[in-house]
């Protein structure tokens, strides 16, 4: 009995923590991305399938989908290239980083084909996003297109 409170209690402090009300956001976008396309999905499609509010979607990504795709790019990106744990990069070594940035890169892909070519489909397609690339200075968009050519090159 009382593990079953501890439990709980655990769960509660879980769902109150940022952090993970933020991830668990992303990660209800990921699957309805996947699973509707990027153009289909609502705030109050994410909101059921994270069990958040509306209201809390909005504070933690004013700017809405896109907003939330942005910090998805950016979590992703972290992942890929370590950018956060630079204790395991060795610049002595700079080709074999490069080696494991793109051996993680091809893993990802593979991983994640369903939701890159949903992510790119609907950068492609939708004009909010397009827009907001358009913004881009001049070599940042440079680099975004040539990043969508490669990404539909190895998927």
């Amino acid at each position: 009995m009382r593990d079953k409170i501890i439990v709980q209690k655990n769960q509660k402090s879980t769902k109150r923590d940022k952090k993970a009300k933020i991830i668990t956001i992303q990660d209800a976008m990921c699957m309805l991305i996947e699973t509707k396309g990027y153009e289909n999905v609502t705030i109050r499609d994410i909101a059921e399938a994270a069990s958040v509010s509306i209201g809390l979607i909005y504070k933690y990504f004013p700017g809405g989908k896109f907003d939330i795709l942005k910090e998805i790019g950016y979590r992703y990106t972290d992942e890929l290239l370590r950018i956060k744990q630079p204790e395991t990069i060795d610049f002595n070594d700079f080709p074999g980083y490069m080696r494991d940035v793109i051996k993680n890169m091809q893993q990802f892909y593979k991983d994640n084909s369903p939701l890159i070519k949903a992510l790119i489909m609907a950068t492609l397609s939708d004009s909010e996003i397009m827009d907001e690339i358009k913004k881009m200075d001049v070599k940042d968009y440079k680099t975004a297109s040539e990043f969508f050519a490669v990404s539909m090159a190895l998927i």
